[in-house]
């Protein structure tokens, strides 16, 4: 499975393998291939006897992984698979999908695109008693992804291509392309392997286990530097690389999903603390829970420093 960005980029995807279309193939051998720009596992990489589900690789940028920028790829998977039983002569496809429970494609800011990704196929294709199939090299899906026409073998197949069937939806230019990849082995039934020997599956840690609970205290941007001591927000929760934050910061990276209190305190007297968010506000300040960018605002009683600050949730 390779994951190829389009121009928005990719945190990453998880994507499933649907073989239940060609009788007697069984899986050999499956595995998330992680590392580079997308070093995360999310979640467990499963079989269910018909689906190979959640294939994945992501990043949490800037601070796990870089992502995948315009045009860059990354090889999300491998499934290696044996067919025993002979089905007959014909072409047989196996499908990729984001159908599966934890299944989506990210772009570079978090904001599933799967709706507008173009999924492809592999296909078997099995021609005479006897056909002696040579193994093809992997094919990587382009930036911008076009329909292939479907290859007509011959009696002794050559390779196996990866067309996009007649009948389904042109991709979208330039959005990430997850695309599996069958190679057939070398044995006489045109048997088709996988493209890897599996690595083993590392667990990562979650979030709030990375970055647990701290407090970190802001002044903030003010208008003038005179005015901008009035102001301070004394802030708790799951904040990403807290250390790397300036006594001036305003944006402020959280583990999404979290929960984040700021205690406001005002120098001239009461401040008011508003929001266009889903943060519950009062004079002492305010706080929530951060599934999407959060932000409140702050002025001080005299009105001579406003502050605003920036959840952002990774």
């Amino acid at each position: 499975m390779i994951l190829t960005a389009g121009p928005a980029g990719s945190q990453g995807a998880g994507v499933s393998v649907d073989y239940s279309g060609i009788v007697g193939l069984s899986v050999v051998s499956f595995a998330s291939t992680v590392g580079g720009p997308l070093p995360l596992l999310l979640g467990t990489t499963t079989d269910t006897g018909s689906r190979v589900e959640n294939i994945n690789s992501a990043s949490f940028p800037p601070t796990v992984g870089t992502g995948l920028l315009v045009g860059q790829s990354h090889q999300l998977g491998t499934v290696t698979f044996n067919k025993s039983i002979d089905v007959g002569n014909g072409t047989f496809e196996i499908r990729s999908d984001a159908n599966g429970p934890t299944d989506d494609v990210l772009d570079l800011n978090g904001n599933v695109i799967t709706f507008v990704t173009a999924l492809n196929s592999a296909y078997l294709m099995n021609y005479g008693t006897h056909p002696t199939p040579t193994q093809s090299p992997i094919p990587t899906s382009s930036a911008t992804p076009s329909p292939t026409p479907i290859h007509t073998p011959s009696a002794t197949p050559t390779g196996l291509p990866s067309p996009t069937p007649t009948g389904l939806p042109s991709p979208t230019p330039g959005l990430p392309s997850a695309t599996p990849t069958a190679v057939p082995s070398a044995t006489p039934s045109a048997i088709p392997t996988a493209t890897a020997t599996p690595t083993a599956e590392p667990t990562p840690l979650p979030c709030s286990l990375v970055w647990p609970e701290t407090t970190f205290v802001t002044k903030a941007k003010g208008q003038k530097a005179s005015n901008n001591e009035k102001l301070t927000h004394t802030i708790r929760g799951n904040i990403i690389e807290p250390s790397s934050l300036g006594d001036t910061a305003h944006r402020i990276p959280v583990c999404a999903g979290t929960e984040v209190t700021s205690t406001i305190t005002d120098t001239t007297g009461t401040p008011t603390n508003t929001t266009s968010g889903s943060l519950d506000c009062s004079p002492s300040g305010c706080a929530g829970v951060v599934n999407e960018t959060e932000k409140y605002q702050s002025e001080s009683e005299d009105g001579k420093d406003k502050d605003s600050i920036t959840f952002l949730p990774k």
